[in-house]
């Protein structure tokens, strides 16, 4: 039997992924953020006008460099494979 493979999302799940992201808006672009508050769309009038300069961020070397786990997301990620579970 073949192993069940579990796939993790990453942004918010695993990692804080919004806080450097919206401090990299706020720094690239000059626009006022308050990181701390989160955000529940990408639809805040402080980003529309910027499009999809937005996601810049995720395609920068940058972004894998800022990104912290959670506490407990990488034991937790290790317990699923010492289930014998594989993760993508």
């Amino acid at each position: 039997m073949r192993p069940w493979i579990i796939g993790f999302d990453v942004d918010e799940v695993l990692a804080d992924l919004h806080t450097p992201w919206i401090e990299w808006i706020g720094k690239t672009f000059h626009v006022p953020v308050q990181p701390e508050l989160g955000f529940s769309s990408w639809e805040f009038p402080e980003f529309q006008h910027l499009g999809p300069l937005v996601y810049d961020f995720i395609a920068t070397s940058s972004y894998y460099r800022v990104i912290q786990p959670f506490v407990g997301a990488l034991d937790a990620v290790k317990a699923v494979r010492v289930l014998g579970y594989k993760v993508r």
